[in-house]
Order: structure tokens, then C-alpha cells, then sequence
């Protein structure tokens, strides 16, 4: 079973689930986004196989039935919270013949981390931005030296939870979204769609880790605060 829907507040994730579910044998998959997020589908279904999975696609939809690919093809998963599974395996295969790269993970924890290196700076500032895509927020000012900062929170809290990230990584993230085209991010997508934007998973779980750790975040508190603000006050209830 993959769930692949946005982590949102109105979306209940176990309800989805849960009718799918029938027995110990049914493996469940998330490709979504964000950083701890299983931990509510493990305790639901404390019985099943767990996999987590990042993607990276570089997708948008720019009319009704299409779908506009930009970037990758990608995607990196394993067992929650660790370890690689003859079914992981099976559906890698799977995925490899249909064109589509996959990486098995050890420890998923680090490609979450590492994705959210990318995924906090750069979607919630495109938004609080205006609208910025992302050659306007690799462009050498202020934008691109408040996503670098953010990038090194998110390396500073990731340790604290035991993955060795550093600001090397963090660098060569920055580094390579330079060469991208110019693309809206998707939150921006959402937001210009009018629909509400993945606040929790992508800054609010890390913002909480950081209090638990004792973790200085200034930035990644203060983007959080406004985009929470603005999916409420600007999107509504």
C-alpha cells in the first residue's frame, strides 16, 4: 500500500490507511515529504512493514491532466526506522525496470534529513518571498544567504538527532540548485492554487526537534511562525 498525499491538517493519514490494511502482510510505502512523519503510521499499524520513501521529481502541473517533469527521477527508501527488506527490494526492481532510479537506505532517517536540507529553506522561503522561484533565490542576495542559514539549522539539528550531516552538505545543496531552470517550488504550487502548504512536516517537526535538543533555529522559528500564519490567515481555516 503507497500513501503519497500531502501531510496536511484536514488529511488523516490513518483513515486513508487503515481500509487497505489487510493483514500483517501489507507493506506500507510513504512518499511524502517532511521529517518524522512515520512515527503515527508505525504506532497505527504497529504489526506491518513500514517503508519510508523521499522522492525527487521536480514536478508540476500547469493545466488539468498534465504534468510538467523537470528535474529527477529518483527515489530513496528503506525500512522505518531502519534496515533494507526483500519487499524494499522487490519494489526497487520493480521501479528500475520502468525507468525510475532507485536507492535502498540503511538508515532512511539521513535521506530525510538531507532532502530537508533542500526542502526547508527553499519551499518556505519561495512563498514568504512573494513568489520567488529558485534561480531568484540562488541569485547572491539576501534571499540566498537566509536559505543558507536555514540550510545550516537544519544540519545543526539533524546531528543532534544523531545524523552526521554537515555544512559541506549544505554547501554542495546550495551549489547544485544554482543549475536548476527557474522553478517554483511546490509549496509555491500550492499556494498559487490556493491550497494549504505542509507547515508541520517540513518546518514544525524540525522546529519542535530543535526545542527538544536545545538547538538555536532563530530562522527556521521565524519562517515557521509566518507560514503558519500566512496558511491560516491567507488560505483560511
Amino acid at each position: 500500500m503507497i500513501l503519497s498525499c500531502k501531510i496536511l491538517a484536514g488529511i488523516d493519514r490513518v483513515a486513508l490507511l487503515r481500509p487497505c490494511i489487510r493483514s500483517k502482510k501489507t507493506v506500507i510505502m510513504l512518499i511524502q515529504n517532511g521529517i518524522d512523519i512515520e512515527s503515527e503510521i508505525a504506532a497505527a499499524f504497529p504489526d506491518n512493514q513500514l517503508l519510508s520513501a523521499v522522492a525527487y521529481i521536480g514536478g508540476s502541473r500547469p493545466a488539468p491532466a498534465q504534468v510538467l517533469q523537470k528535474g529527477a527521477e529518483r527515489l530513496e527508501f528503506g525500512v522505518y526506522p531502519k534496515g533494507v527488506s526483500g519487499e524494499a527490494r522487490a519494489l526497487a526492481a520493480l521501479w528500475e525496470r520502468s525507468g525510475i532510479r532507485c536507492t535502498l537506505m540503511e538508515d532512511i532517517a539521513e535521506a530525510r534529513w538531507r532532502k530537508l536540507i533542500w526542502n526547508l529553506p527553499f519551499n518556505p522561503v519561495s512563498v514568504l518571498a512573494g513568489g520567488a522561484d529558485t534561480r531568484q533565490m540562488c541569485d547572491g542576495s539576501e534571499l540566498e544567504q537566509l536559505c543558507f542559514d536555514l540550510m545550516l539549522e537544519t544540519v545543526a539539528v539533524a546531528n543532534a538527532c544523531g545524523v552526521r550531516l554537515s555544512r559541506t552538505d549544505a554547501e554542495q545543496q546550495l551549489k547544485y540548485t544554482r543549475t536548476f531552470p527557474a522553478y517554483q517550488t511546490s509549496m509555491l504550487q500550492d499556494v498559487l492554487a490556493g491550497k494549504h502548504v505542509e507547515v508541520e512536516a517540513i518546518l514544525g517537526n524540525m522546529v519542535r526537534l530543535a526545542r527538544a535538543h536545545e538547538i538555536s533555529v532563530p530562522k527556521a522559528q521565524a519562517c515557521y511562525a509566518l507560514l503558519r500564519s500566512f496558511d491560516k490567515l491567507k488560505l483560511g481555516q
